[in-house]
């Protein structure tokens, strides 16, 4: 009986190691590696991120982990409170959050994950590649980017209105770590900056959690509000860390792994500041195949420069994948002696084996060619052009101007009347006969825009030839095409639509069309331009970047353009787009022409107008 006694206290004492062992065992260190401070509430979806980097050599369960920028002292919201259920934590207002990473996340040794605060299909807009994890779902139908979970209910997005942000004059964000039994989180790292009206010090807090008793444990000291490092007194940009090892940063004695006081980091030396910062993400898997938009050429040249949806991989140099002819001739083509790939690898250009004629039509077929992710070209796509008549009055471009719109620019001013009688256009969807609604000319006197009924579909080769129209001097039109495009697979959206749908819009991604009617140039750490469709409307672009692409550098030149709708006070405006060149040597817009009462109106925010005194 004593043997037996003895081993059953044995095994208690063992069970009772064990779990203590269990009850305080220590979670992983975790980094803030990169923060992204964009603005604050109306700059909520100016592609906001946060960076999380594992230091150690092992791969660490994220099941337990949190994440926020939620506080308050005057309603005493606090992450430290999560352990009470009757204690407030905040999120979910104020665009403040509190997430918790998904059942099973996991983050090996040495990596580094983003988290998107404002949704995948913007961050992927603006960085191309896709985060690691989205604070919520921003799609209309969930994708493959794990979404963060709620700490608790409502503790996320309350509505469209109350999206997540970070603000720039006063903010923290921490990562915590919670085993949803013990009365108190473990702090894993700490940022703040701004006012610090945000800042945390649990110094003389306790907390009751749900484990069995009844007693309040209490929250080791932190270091005092007035004593934290902030990043800086209002900061915009990305913010890299430095130092894995956060500094002078005390290692024990507070709410930390292992005791180490995070908010003690001395942040203005361990991080840098107002950077340009690439975050870490995933490749978004391409399976779409690329489709040719467009071709030019010019008369006495020898020289065919083509544009594909997309950059081209392999087949894009080889010449055996190409062929050009006068569409009048397909059975004589003209030899391709050379294709190669510029500095954008959605362009190609061919040398042909002799100069194109003046006033004449060409058809490219391409064949064969692969994007970059390996997708080929489906089938043989098929693009016209025109060669023109050097100084005569032609026809210079066919262009998608708009959802419903294409633009046919003249070479010179053209007879109004002549120009928007749509008996004069021929235009055919993939072949078939296409009817024209409307017609109207832009203020610049070259450029007719014709509009349909619906929009234009997508892949498909679109054709448009002019016939029995004059210059505005009498001089008759020697070549009016045929000219052709392909359309794209991407939902186009009007600029006009843009404007009297920003409140549902904002924080979406959208693709338009537009005509660069003022270049996008640098100013400070930002570019900012403005583009008009052929619904009359335009608005601004703007990327918190140096370097202008240059789709939207020159004056005149068509683009499409994708990225985030935003609405910057009352400036309706594109952000962190992506711009592709559609059209260039075209006739430049002309401003409309108002009285300074008539400009006054909502109606032409973003439009190119100018102003008289009458």
């Amino acid at each position: 009986m004593q043997f037996r006694a003895l081993g059953v206290t044995a095994v208690l004492s063992l069970a009772f190691v064990c779990l203590a062992s269990t009850a305080f065992a220590q979670p992983a260190k975790l980094l803030f590696s990169q923060v992204e401070v964009r603005g604050s509430v109306s700059n909520a979806d100016f592609d906001e991120y946060v960076v999380i980097k594992n230091p150690g050599s092992s791969a660490v369960d994220l099941s337990n982990v949190y994440l926020t920028d939620a506080t308050f002292a005057n309603g005493d919201q606090y992450y430290y409170n999560l352990p009470n259920d009757a204690l407030p934590i905040g999120g979910g207002g104020f665009n403040d959050f509190v997430a918790r990473f998904p059942d099973g996340a996991m983050i090996g040794p040495g990596e580094e994950i983003t988290i998107s605060l404002i949704g995948s299909d913007s961050f992927e807009s603006t960085y191309g590649i896709s985060p690691h994890y989205e604070l919520y779902e921003d799609g209309s139908s969930a994708d493959n980017i794990p979404d963060m979970r709620e700490a608790r209910p409502g503790s996320l997005v309350d509505n469209t209105s109350q999206l997540p942000g970070l603000s720039n004059s006063g903010e923290v964000i921490v990562l915590f770590y919670w085993d949803g039994a013990s009365d108190l989180v473990t702090d894993l790292d700490y940022v703040v900056w701004g006012d610090k009206n945000e800042a945390v010090d649990k110094t003389g807090i306790s907390i009751d959690g749900p484990d069995g008793g009844s007693d309040a444990t209490a929250y080791a000291n932190d270091t005092s509000v007035s004593s934290q490092d902030g990043l800086g007194a209002s900061p915009t940009g990305t913010f890299i860390r430095v130092d894995d090892n956060e500094g002078s940063q005390a290692s024990s004695g507070s709410n930390g792994v292992g005791g180490r006081d995070e908010t003690s980091e001395n942040l203005t030396a361990t991080f840098t500041s107002n950077t340009d910062g690439v975050p870490p993400g995933q490749v978004p898997e391409d399976t779409t195949p690329p489709t040719l938009l467009s071709a030019s050429g010019a008369a006495g040249n020898s020289n065919v420069d083509l544009l594909f949806s997309e950059g081209l991989g392999a087949g894009a140099t080889t010449t055996s994948n190409y062929s050009v002819f006068p569409t009048a001739s397909p059975g004589s083509p003209i030899a391709v002696t050379a294709a190669e790939t510029g500095g954008d690898p959605s362009t190609v250009n061919l040398t042909l084996a002799s100069s194109l004629e003046t006033g004449t039509s060409y058809t490219v077929e391409v064949t064969g060619v692969q994007d970059m992710a390996g997708n080929t070209l489906v089938g043989t796509a098929t693009a016209l052009f025109n060669t023109g008549v050097g100084d005569g009055f032609a026809v210079v471009a066919a262009f998608p101007f708009g959802p419903s719109h294409i633009g046919v620019a003249f070479s010179q001013d053209v007879n109004a009347s002549q120009a928007t009688n749509t008996a004069n256009y021929t235009v055919t969807f993939g072949g078939s006969g296409a009817t024209i609604s409307s017609i109207q000319l832009q203020d610049n006197g070259s450029t007719a825009i014709l509009n349909f009924s619906s929009p234009l579909p997508q892949n498909t080769a679109i054709q448009v030839t002019a016939a029995n129209i004059t210059s505005s001097t009498g001089g008759s039109l020697e070549s009016g095409g045929p000219f052709a495009f392909n359309t794209g697979s991407e939902t186009i959206v009007g600029i006009d639509q843009v404007h009297a749908d920003v409140g549902s819009l904002e924080g979406q991604t959208v693709t338009v069309y537009g005509q660069v009617y003022m270049p996008a140039t640098v100013q400070g750490s930002q570019i900012s331009g403005y583009i008009q469709d052929g619904t009359g409307r335009g608005l601004n672009i703007f990327d918190f970047t140096t370097t202008v692409p240059t789709a939207v550098s020159d004056r005149g030149t068509v683009v499409k353009l994708t990225g985030e709708v935003d609405l910057f006070f009352t400036t309706v405006e594109v952000i962190g787009f992506t711009a592709t060149e559609v059209a260039s040597g075209i006739p430049a817009m002309s401003p409309r022409v108002l009285s300074v009462g008539e400009a006054a109106g909502p109606q032409w925010e973003g439009t190119y107008i100018q102003t008289t005194s009458t």
